[in-house]
């Protein structure tokens, strides 16, 4: 034992006599230590949150979404008035991204699936691309504040209506649209066309029959908007002609149906 305290004894003496060697033994790594300890240690634990701007282009639907944006600890909302201006911060650094609220924004489900596929987003996110590590980051925290609008939607039976309706709007909107791109007319202009072709043939029937008056059944949805189209084919020539809405209570469609009829003096 007396052997080897001896050795390191002398390993030491000519460790010391050896600077250079000392140096990178001893002193490099304490100031490797105290540079990275500088470098990361003395913050707050919390982390920094994220400056985003909002522009709300909703027309005050969206103020609710904000809101809870603005409760999130992870970020930090201002407003700006434009667009440009959102876009002229981001570029420049000053912030990490911008959330739009582009016009027809509605707050809760519908923003996310009560809409056509064609349809344009309603909401549009831009991040700076030097900081693509808080993209994902901003996409969570705003899909939560967007699910969060929709479990308070579902617990307002007044709203859920309210937004069920837009709904079925745009999803009409959007079949429009794609029967105009494949037929070249809307569906009303198509549905019209085809009532003058039936009503021809039910006043030709009529005329065999000499009828002084016509009955029509109609039910609720496409076939409803037929059988009223018809009855106002009818009316229009001058036969005494009645249209019955055939459906259950409390049927949403029997309402449109009712003052489409009335608008058309049917």
């Amino acid at each position: 034992m007396r052997a080897l305290w001896t050795l390191a004894a002398n390993d030491l003496r000519l460790l010391l006599r050896d600077r250079v060697s000392l140096f990178w033994i001893l002193a490099f790594p304490l100031i490797l230590a105290l540079f990275f300890g500088t470098l990361f240690g003395g913050g707050s634990s919390e982390r920094a949150a994220m400056e985003v701007v909002v522009v709300d282009d909703s027309g005050g639907s969206g103020a609710a979404f904000v809101e809870r944006l603005r409760a999130s600890e992870g970020l930090q909302i201002d407003a700006v008035g434009s667009l440009a201006d959102a876009e002229d911060l981001v570029r420049r650094g000053d912030r990490v991204a911008f959330v739009q609220l582009r016009p027809g924004f509605a707050d809760g489900g519908f923003a996310l699936f009560g809409r056509g596929p064609d349809a344009a987003p309603l909401l549009a996110l831009g991040v700076d691309p030097a900081r693509t590590a808080e993209r994902g980051l901003l996409q969570g925290l705003v899909t939560q504040a967007l699910f969060a609008g929709m479990t308070e939607q579902l617990a307002d039976p007044a709203r859920m209506l309210a937004q069920t309706q837009d709904a079925r709007a745009s999803l009409a909107a959007a079949a429009d649209r794609h029967t105009m791109d494949t037929l070249g007319a809307p569906s009303p202009v198509l549905m019209e066309r085809a009532a003058l072709c039936v009503s021809a043939e039910v006043e030709a029937i009529v005329d065999a029959r000499a009828a002084a008056h016509v009955l029509i059944l109609v039910g609720p949805g496409n076939n409803g908007g037929d059988g009223l189209a018809i009855a106002r084919q009818l009316h229009g020539r001058g036969r005494s002609v009645e249209a019955v809405l055939v459906t259950p209570r409390h049927n949403a469609a029997v309402a449109a149906q009712l003052q489409l009829a009335r608008s058309h003096g049917v």
